[in-house]
């Protein structure tokens, strides 16, 4: 074996280890006893992407430093708050810094192809669940409320939509399939939210006002949506899940987005913001107590206290007040603004919005930082940042 074919096979081997660990630490998402195993793989993978590289160098970009000097200031905020366990909160933040430390310096890695393979794997454990094959390590139960499965993370799909809308790609059978097993699993799950979001972004990829009206089109959304009917009239389904699709079309009647808008006022309401809270928040590690009446059954009413109610936008309120919300609703327009089309930009939107309107899982589920480092690593949004750059510099110097 000449040392050429040495080497190819080391870069092979490396590859196949950093992808199983990626995948693992995707797989890892909100559980709560692998916490150590969490950062141990981060490490790995860390090490992996900066050792294995030749010459060997470490990418540490100012934005990245910036960012995670402006966290700092509100977990030291935090701190001296003194919250409840504020670790349950802050490592969340920690995983979210370490993995996209892993990402910028592995720029050349086929995150993509990684994804799909990952929404299969995502499928295969969601069935293997379903048949109490194997135990659920995302839950001390499999089944949960009305026979939602408890199983790993369902963003897989998202990321993988989402490349085909900002790079403007067919639709074609491995798209189909990811589709498909998505579908699949979030049923299984009985998750409205990912539901909603995945078939918007299946719209925003079919949809074609100049073909919108063509036989392919036609189609293949009539075979889809056979499909679909047929699967969620099964005995497969879960009953939560056939309840739940009837506000597919009204997503604003959900009773659980009800109680979320409750959950809001009473949390605004209990926590008793001063003026200056309002503007820098409690900052990281903080929680919110709120009291829910069961009317049916007083028995059942009682204080709950959450690492924060469901809804991302006043998770980000409640740690940094107004300078942190504005923050973040400024930087995810400007990323808007560096994408390549429309679609793109609906679909960043539509991912961005529904999901922080509905849970705190932009948060937690730390991979949705990819979102961040895929649109500032295409080379259009390179691009674009180089001739906003550029015109910002020649302002300054005609000034």
């Amino acid at each position: 074996m000449t040392e050429n074919q040495i080497h190819i096979k080391k870069k092979y081997l490396n590859k196949i280890i950093f992808a199983i660990g990626l995948a693992m630490l995707f797989f890892l998402q909100e559980t709560e006893k692998y916490n150590a195993l969490i950062v141990a793989l981060s490490v790995l993978l860390l090490l992996m992407s900066i050792i294995f590289k030749q010459p060997i160098r470490f990418r540490l970009p100012a934005y990245f430093a910036a960012a995670f000097l402006v966290y700092t200031v509100f977990v030291v905020e935090g701190l001296l708050y003194h919250h409840v366990k504020p670790t349950i909160d802050i490592k969340f933040q920690f995983f979210i810094f370490f993995l996209f430390l892993i990402f910028i310096n592995r720029p050349q890695f086929n995150y993509i192809r990684f994804f799909v393979w990952v929404n299969f794997l995502t499928l295969l454990i969601y069935l293997l669940l379903y048949f109490h094959v194997i135990p659920s390590f995302w839950s001390d139960n499999i089944v949960g409320y009305r026979g939602k499965l408890m199983g790993p993370a369902l963003i897989g799909f998202i990321f993988i939509a989402f490349d085909y809308l900002y790079q403007n790609k067919p639709v074609d059978k491995t798209l189909i399939a990811a589709f498909s097993f998505s579908l699949i699993y979030v049923l299984l799950a009985a998750n409205f939210m990912n539901l909603l979001i995945i078939l918007g972004l299946m719209f925003l990829i079919l949809v074609d006002l100049k073909k919108v009206f063509s036989p392919k089109i036609i189609g293949l959304t009539g075979v889809l949506f056979l499909l679909f009917v047929a699967f969620v009239n099964s005995s497969y389904v879960p009953i939560l899940v056939q309840k739940k699709l009837q506000y597919v079309s009204k997503p604003w009647e959900y009773p659980s987005f009800k109680i979320r808008i409750e959950d809001l006022k009473k949390a605004i309401k209990t926590e008793k913001y001063t003026p200056r809270e309002f503007i820098t928040g409690k900052g990281f590690g903080a929680g919110t107590t709120i009291y829910r009446e069961n009317k049916k059954v007083q028995a059942f009413s009682r204080w709950f206290h959450f690492q924060e109610i469901d809804n991302g936008f006043y998770y980000v309120f409640h740690r940094g007040g107004l300078i942190l919300l504005l923050g973040f609703i400024v930087l995810n327009t400007l990323f808007l603004l560096v994408m390549p089309n429309l679609k793109s930009r609906l679909a960043f939107f539509l991912i961005v919005t529904v999901t922080n309107l509905l849970s705190i899982h932009y948060f937690n589920y730390y991979f949705y930082v990819f979102l961040y480092f895929y649109i500032l690593n295409s080379p259009y949004s390179k691009k674009m940042v180089f001739k906003y750059r550029k015109k910002l510099n020649f302002q300054n110097e005609a000034s």
